[in-house]
């Protein structure tokens, strides 16, 4: 039977060699949800790229201080003995990492499984540049560093899980303040 659709048209139109045109106007009602599912698809693409491009650009600062000499090192790592402990670069890894982890558990979500996978991100992240610094002749792998960095991350996680669970007890006041 020929009819006119929302849309206007003819459903003879846009009807299969069959003649079916209930199947016609369900093949347009899913072109149409297939056009706005990659509109909110696009949308949602670009919304998570901006939340995850701090932190990869914070990793590509952590990648080129990790590559680069120590001032003061000789070949195949710093020679400067550890005080109460803690070694010269281990500041650096902590609060390096710590970041990282804090900003990628932005793009991962700051629930329990997103500040798990943020704090195991940056500790790939890290053990990856240890890895690569087993190639540079003034750099090596460090098992110590290693730990340094993956303490550093559940320390961003935790930071942040903090500031998330404030800012929700802040909203809750205002939003019940008269």
């Amino acid at each position: 039977m020929i009819g006119i659709d929302d849309a206007g048209t003819d459903d003879a139109d846009t009807a299969d060699s069959s003649g079916d045109a209930d199947t016609a106007d369900s093949s347009d009602d899913a072109d149409t949800a297939d056009s706005s599912d990659d509109a909110d698809t696009a949308d949602t693409g670009l919304h998570a790229l901006a939340r995850v491009r701090p932190a990869l650009a914070f990793a590509a600062v952590v990648l080129a201080a990790s590559v680069v000499p120590i001032p003061g090192g000789s070949a195949g790592g710093s020679a400067a003995v550890p005080i109460a402990g803690i070694g010269p670069t281990d500041p650096f890894h902590l609060l390096g990492y710590a970041v990282l982890a804090g900003l990628t558990a932005r793009s991962t979500g700051r629930g329990l499984r997103g500040l798990a996978v943020a704090a195991a991100v940056a500790t790939g992240f890290g053990f990856g540049i240890e890895l690569l610094q087993t190639a540079i002749p003034w750099r090596t792998f460090a098992w110590r560093d290693v730990a340094v960095n993956a303490v550093g991350a559940i320390l961003g996680v935790a930071v942040s899980w903090g500031f998330t669970r404030r800012r929700l007890a802040d909203f809750d006041a205002f939003r019940r303040s008269p």
